[in-house]
């Protein structure tokens, strides 16, 4: 057996080292391939004339030849592979030729015995007795017990060996896993080792954060009550046009003896000389300066902040008045046309004009009643048809009016977050609209001091305004221009009312948003 499992192995190597041959030979193939590519390209025009194109195609061709040179070898040695595989298989043919023929001749031997036997065996039972032909069958009886015996002793001798190797190779399996074991828990403690000295290394360096944590807030500490006695003792230092000086400092020590502390006689820290103390004076101020301007700076903030809550919540009662007259108007209007619907009818006359017109245009209403006299005077009573034409346009407006309402509390409800193309169109026409009432209703001298005003707080509110101001019409403007839109006062009054307060109430949930400062 061994001489033929030993071909088989080297047939195995010499397949494996064939394979891998061969993948070789079909990348240096690829390789060659793409340099063959690179030097068409780089042949392309006139390659002589440029030394860069030149080297690199020497380069190329060096490559290519080593490249080759390498693809010959290795073919040379896929040859000689191949020329040892099939070597390996003609000698195992030839063993397995060799073989078959010696079992032939056996065979053919063994057969001929059996001839020879039998033929003996026929000419002695013809010269035997019957008692000998009997005594001749027990015997082969006895033979044939014999043979199975022999069998069996075999069998229980393989049987007995067999299970010798068994135990051996369990015995080989438990030691293994006894060694694996053993590495396994030596492992497993190393680690817990190594995890229990990491767990020592974070819980000292915690410890140590912990103890510098405690140490820095007591330093911030002592600093401040310095910083506090300091201002108390009334070290109010720095340039003269860039700091304040506090009167209770100045009113808390009037002897100028008192103004510095005594300091107490230490035996265990040697006087300072006069530069040291001049030195620290000077931190001293620096430090005392640099926390004066930041709570300057604080201050200025906090200011701005106050100024620009007072405006909004100035806008903030505007609109809430504004509202309020909304609704009375509306209340007037759902009362008008209720008695309409009763059948009282509607009189053509100034009083039936809207509330609004009239509170817009105080100076116009003597006019108008004189012109509506006229009228009366000509025509006292509308006709039917012309009044329900009113009916109808009343009612018209008075739907437009509520859902116009309900879009925009609505908008105001969700913030604006999905605003369509008509809603934002809307919402710019009536922003217009109120600008322009808002001028209108201002007289000269209150428009110039609003002009003044604000060219005077542009600086302070620049910062904040424009970017709140950017936020807010970025979202509901976006992308599209807005369309002319004809609406009645009452209604411009009413949409310009209602997006006020949107844009406050955005306004306001922003300021919620930012951090405090």
């Amino acid at each position: 057996m061994s001489s033929i499992e030993l071909p088989q192995l080297m047939d195995d190597n010499l397949i494996t080292r064939r394979k891998k041959i061969l993948q070789a030979i079909e990348d240096i193939r690829g390789k060659k391939s793409e340099i063959a590519q690179a030097l068409r390209e780089l042949g392309v025009g006139k390659p002589q004339e440029n030394e860069t194109v030149k080297e690199n195609m020497k380069q190329l061709l060096a490559a290519f030849d080593a490249i080759s040179a390498q693809e010959a070898q290795y073919m040379d040695i896929l040859k000689t592979i191949v020329g040892i595989h099939e070597q390996a298989t003609l000698d195992i043919a030839k063993d397995f030729e060799e073989k078959i023929q010696k079992d032939a001749q056996k065979l053919k031997e063994k057969k001929e015995k059996q001839q020879e036997e039998e033929e003996n065996a026929e000419d002695e039972n013809a010269e035997k007795s019957p008692e000998e032909l009997a005594n001749s069958e027990v015997m082969a009886e006895l033979q044939e017990a014999l043979l199975e015996l022999k069998k069996v002793s075999e069998a229980a001798v393989a049987a007995s060996e067999l299970n010798e190797k068994l135990v051996e190779r369990l015995q080989l399996t438990k030691k293994k896993k006894s060694a694996m074991m053993e590495v396994r828990a030596k492992k497993a403690k190393d680690l817990d080792e190594e995890a229990a000295r990491a767990r020592a290394e974070v819980m000292e360096r915690i410890n140590k954060m912990a103890a510098l944590k405690k140490t820095t807030g007591r330093q911030e500490k002592e600093l401040k009550e310095l910083q506090k006695q300091c201002l108390q003792l009334g070290l109010q230092l720095g340039v003269e046009d860039n700091h304040e000086i506090d009167p209770n400092a100045e009113l808390a020590v009037l002897d100028d003896n008192q103004r510095v502390p005594m300091i107490p006689e230490t035996h265990e820290k040697a006087e300072l000389n006069e530069e040291e103390k001049e030195k620290r004076r000077e931190e001293i101020r620096e430090n005392i300066k640099k926390e004066m301007e930041k709570k300057e700076q604080v201050t200025v903030l906090i200011r701005e902040k106050l100024a620009s809550m007072g405006a909004r919540h100035k806008r903030l009662q505007q609109i809430r008045k504004m509202l309020e007259k909304h609704e009375e108007q509306k209340e007037q209007l759902e009362a008008t046309i209720a008695a309409s619907q009763t059948g009282e009818g509607i009189p053509l006359t100034p009083e039936a004009r809207l509330p609004s017109q009239e509170e817009e245009n105080p100076e116009s209403a003597p006019i108008a009643t004189s012109e509506a006299g006229e009228v009366d005077d000509e025509d006292e009573h509308v006709t039917e048809k012309s009044l329900d034409d009113i009916l109808a346009n009343a009612k018209a407006n008075l739907s437009n009016l509520t859902a116009m309402r309900e879009r925009l509390e609505h908008i105001k409800e969700t913030g604006g977050a999905d605003l369509n193309e008509e809603d934002v169109q809307l919402l710019q026409q009536l922003e217009d609209v109120a600008l322009d009432s808002e001028e209108s209703q201002q007289p000269p001298i209150q428009k110039l001091s609003s002009q003044a005003d604000l060219i005077m707080c542009k600086e302070s509110e620049e910062s904040e305004e424009k970017n709140i101001e950017a936020a807010v019409r970025a979202s509901f403007h976006k992308i599209f221009q807005p369309k002319p839109l004809i609406l009645f006062e009452s209604q411009r009054n009413l949409l310009n009312q209602a997006r006020r307060a949107a844009v406050e109430e955005m306004i306001r949930k922003i300021d919620e948003k930012k951090p405090e400062q």
